[in-house]
């Protein structure tokens, strides 16, 4: 019996007579069920870190349960695809500054060190690193923009390399 059809719903219902449309219909609902609780968690969690006030975790899940139907009712699955393509292209040059930065240019590994003899973290690194914010964001437009090769792979490099030229060309290495 051929069906001709990539849906798993579909074979899973003409193939065993509904038994497995029954498995698949289940096993949705409890994976479903811990998306759910998970999210409720992690709202709660946020809304009394913030506020400082507990939530009620009924209203939250209905909430949430809500919006996330609106969501899979308005075809966000559609764009989903698109969007972990994103975060596969725009993670990687942050990841490689960080390597970059600890183990190549180690622009802050006495202090680091003198920190963790202490216990306690450093009080004098800067806040933002304006040349690590600019190589991620190059990082990741080469990225979306190359389109030869692998994507992460490609942002990756680039931002490494811009971090590492943008390090040791700046006047000033605290940035």
């Amino acid at each position: 019996m051929k069906l001709n059809t990539p849906d798993v719903v579909t074979i899973m219902s003409q193939a065993s007579a509904g038994v497995g449309l029954l498995v698949v219909v289940f096993s949705s609902l409890r994976v479903n069920d811990l998306n759910l609780y998970s999210s409720s968690l992690g709202v709660a969690n946020f809304i009394e870190i913030v506020s400082g006030k507990k939530s009620s975790w009924l209203i939250l899940t209905l909430i949430i349960g809500l919006f996330s139907t609106l969501l899979s009712v308005f075809g966000i699955l559609d764009r989903f695809v698109d969007f972990l393509t994103l975060l596969g292209i725009f993670f990687p040059p942050v990841i490689g500054v960080m390597l970059t930065d600890y183990f190549i240019i180690r622009s802050h590994r006495a202090v680091l060190e003198k920190s963790r003899q202490q216990g306690e973290l450093p009080a004098d690194t800067p806040l933002i690193g304006l040349c690590a914010i600019a190589a991620s964001v190059a990082g990741g437009v080469a990225g979306y923009i190359i389109t030869q090769g692998v994507p992460a792979l490609t942002s990756l490099l680039t931002g490494s390399l811009f971090y590492g030229i943008l390090k040791c060309t700046t006047k000033y290495q605290r940035l």
